[in-house]
């Protein structure tokens, strides 16, 4: 499946340790007038750069992800395995679940802290 495919520039916005969750925005600017953020939760294991210039998100496999980067045996199977393609590269996720949602929150509010949200069902 896939969850996003943009020619937008996203950014690495927020982390919640404590929650295990991470949002990735594309920010309104001039040229946009919604937020388009990704936000993941249940996040065990990222492989990402801070900027991308252009996102496709779509459902991936552990396996896969396995064979780009030893480490993620470490970080929970049973998790589902997101990429994110950007140009030529790929890059990883692995997380409970994953949300696109379109906003014009403030530029220093998300989903996150409005609701305190804690996954899907949280």
């Amino acid at each position: 499946m896939t969850y996003t495919n943009s020619d937008r520039t996203f950014q690495v916005w927020l982390y919640k340790v404590s929650h295990g969750q991470l949002l990735i925005r594309s920010p309104k600017s001039e040229g946009q007038s919604t937020n388009l953020d990704l936000m993941f939760f249940g996040v065990r294991f990222i492989h990402l750069p801070m900027l991308f210039r252009g996102l496709e998100v779509a459902d991936s496999s552990v396996e896969e992800v396995s064979r780009s980067t030893t480490i993620v045996e470490h970080y929970g199977l049973s998790s589902k395995a997101y990429g994110l393609f950007s140009g030529s590269g790929r890059y990883w996720v692995l997380a409970d679940s994953v949300e696109v949602e379109e906003n014009d929150l403030d530029i220093f509010s998300s989903r996150l802290d409005i609701r305190g949200h804690v996954g899907p069902e949280g």
